[in-house]
């Protein structure tokens, strides 16, 4: 699957109204070479840049243009996020999809990360906002985050 592939597919989740995490878990499980738990050491694969809690789900796709995707759903009632790791795929790959995005402030003294873009795209009767952090210097993607707002 590609980064285009993956931001329409996961945009097209929230047609119906923002997928809990259990819903897009069970969706992608079947594409992943393995899938595991964050649990009580917080474990991950080290292509993940965080862990939120025990809870998260890593699904390992091991491709050539996605290192996997880190599931998770919001401890206040926010809605689920989805993290996609990318190994291969542009800015450009994404805004075909999302159409054009905005910059996003950088954190103080995040001078060590790319820049961050974002769109937010109403789907469902809500917002479902898309954060594309870029490796540094380039248009080349590093991750995808999709937040299903409730």
């Amino acid at each position: 699957m590609t980064l285009q592939e993956i931001v329409a597919d996961l945009l097209a989740q929230a047609d119906s109204g923002p997928p809990t995490a259990a819903a897009l878990i069970e969706r992608y499980k079947g594409s992943a070479k393995s899938m595991s738990t964050a649990g009580p050491q917080l474990a991950h694969p080290a292509w993940t840049k965080r862990v939120g809690s025990a809870s998260d789900v890593f699904l390992d796709l091991d491709g050539v243009d996605l290192h996997g995707l880190q599931l998770w759903e919001d401890s206040r009632g926010w809605g689920a996020y989805v993290e996609v790791s990318v190994a291969r795929g542009q800015l450009a790959d994404v805004e075909a999809v999302t159409g054009p995005t905005s910059p996003m402030p950088r954190a103080p003294g995040a001078f060590g990360v790319g820049d961050k873009v974002s769109a937010y795209i109403p789907k469902g009767g809500r917002t479902v906002r898309v954060f594309v952090e870029l490796v540094k210097r380039g248009p080349a993607v590093a991750r995808v985050t999709v937040h299903f707002q409730r």
